[in-house]
């Protein structure tokens, strides 16, 4: 997973075995909001096969 912010927001990008998940943020969101949305879809979507 990778983590990028600058100014009020940013984005974290996790790979899965067949797909790339980009969440993109912004104020009131904070970047560990951010990772954790985005880490459990990835590991859901590693459990379904994807």
């Amino acid at each position: 997973m990778t983590s990028m912010s600058q100014g009020p927001g940013g984005a974290t990008i996790k790979k899965t075995n067949l797909s790339i998940i980009v969440g993109i943020y912004e104020e009131p969101m904070t970047p560990g909001q951010c990772n954790m949305v985005v880490e459990r879809l990835g590991d859901y979507l590693v459990e379904q096969g994807f």
